[in-house]
């Protein structure tokens, strides 16, 4: 079973070589546990090209994060939501692609903020 999970979340970390078979029967069968944080990013900016710099600042959040999405929630929110192996990678991959969003929207003159939970707004 534990090739099999192996073998579920990475064929190239596997030890031996897979078949193709065996790939496809554990991607079908095998769940890989996973958590899901989320977070609101309050970006605006009232340059010009703010637009632009928004588009620009989401997509920093998103660089190099596979497991980060970015959602519209009505402007000027936008949701982050941040899919890791455990909590504890899952919080630092959201603080860290809110950082590069907020960081580059005030470098441009824009402003920028992170706010875990909405229900109190």
């Amino acid at each position: 079973y534990g090739a099999f999970e192996e073998c579920a979340y990475d064929p190239s970390a596997f030890k031996h070589e897979c078949p193709e078979s065996f790939i496809k029967v554990a991607k079908e069968n095998i769940s890989i546990p996973s958590v899901k944080v989320k977070g609101y990013l309050k970006i605006s900016s009232t340059a010009p090209n703010g637009v632009k710099l928004i588009k620009e600042a989401l997509e920093k959040a998103e660089e190099n994060h596979g497991e980060v999405e970015i959602h519209y929630a009505g402007a000027p929110l936008y949701r982050i939501d941040v899919t890791a192996l455990d909590y504890k990678t899952a919080e630092g991959k959201l603080k860290e692609a809110s950082e590069k969003a907020i960081n580059f929207i005030k470098d441009k003159g824009g402003n920028g903020e992170f706010e875990r939970d909405l229900k109190n707004k």
